[in-house]
């Protein structure tokens, strides 16, 4: 049993069109996935960068001593609208 008629198949010159067409359609499909692929790794990059940005801010010296006042602050039982404005506006801007 013959799936494939093979007898009269040609790769180069007349009738080879059905060829050349599945060949361009293959490199189409290698160049969208390589297209897809780059901008998924941007994608991720960005990503990465983003948390690495808020992580930097987050242990920056500045956001530290805020969070050390706010921290004092609710230590020494200050009621929540006492507590200093500078600071708690710092970390809750951040959030």
């Amino acid at each position: 049993m013959q799936l494939i008629n093979t007898q009269g198949m040609a790769f180069i010159g007349p009738g080879s069109e059905w060829f050349w067409t599945a060949i361009s359609g293959l490199v189409l499909a290698i160049t969208f996935f390589a297209i897809y692929r780059q901008l998924r790794l941007q994608r991720d990059s960005a990503a990465i960068e983003q948390v690495a940005e808020m992580e930097r801010l987050w242990t920056s010296e500045r956001m530290s001593r805020s969070k050390l006042a706010v921290l004092l602050a609710i230590e020494a039982g200050t009621a929540p609208m006492d507590i200093p404005d500078k600071p708690a506006t710092h970390v809750g801007d951040f959030w």
